[in-house]
């Protein structure tokens, strides 16, 4: 699942972004940021504006089974991507990436990547192995997909717990840390 990250000194605020909801991201003259949600509407009016405001708009966009989030600027909209202008009014956002709106205005973050957590294997049509001991994972058995390379894992209490295997700090495969304390691997916070 997606996010919306701001970063106030040491405080991280989270807006978990939804397959089916855009977001308009507005930055009043303050230079305040605000965030409002709802469902995706391909006739949204972006050429608008209200006095005093600069706006964007994310919409979840599904290609290929992945959801991508789109970040469509108004025209006239001084909108950047990690400082680089939004030619065309049209990004496609990526992991980490930074979206300002203004040259010199605080960062808001797009991070696409789950926490890390125990869930039950889904199951797949063909047999999936755990990365690290290499046995197969039955559907609904406990386990952990690495939200880095999205490799699974058993993670049975008192069992098969491959995902923190005695004190395994990092996936076998991508090297994403192997914390379940649902925190991300990455915030602004830490840069």
């Amino acid at each position: 699942m997606a996010h919306l990250c701001i970063a106030k000194g040491d405080d991280v605020s989270l807006l978990p972004l939804g397959r089916t909801d855009s977001v308009e991201v507005r930055m009043r003259n303050g230079g305040e940021y605000t965030f409002h949600s709802g469902p995706a509407k391909g006739d949204q009016k972006l050429g608008t504006r209200k006095a005093g405001s600069r706006r964007l708009v994310l919409v979840p966009w599904e290609e290929a089974g992945k959801l991508k989030w789109p970040l469509i600027c108004s025209r006239g909209i001084e909108a950047y991507v990690n400082g680089a202008p939004v030619i065309g009014g049209l990004h496609i956002l990526a992991d980490r990436d930074a979206i300002t709106l203004g040259e010199r205005a605080s960062a808001v973050f797009f991070l696409d990547e789950d926490p890390t957590r125990i869930q039950p294997f889904p199951g797949a049509r063909d047999p999936v192995k755990c990365r690290r001991c290499r046995t197969p994972i039955l559907k609904g058995q406990a386990a952990v997909r690495c939200p880095g390379c999205s490799q699974w894992y058993h993670q049975e209490t008192g069992g098969k717990e491959c995902w923190t295997y005695k004190d395994a700090k990092h996936c076998l495969q991508c090297r994403h840390p192997t914390s379940l304390d649902g925190t991300f691997s990455w915030t602004p916070a830490r840069l």
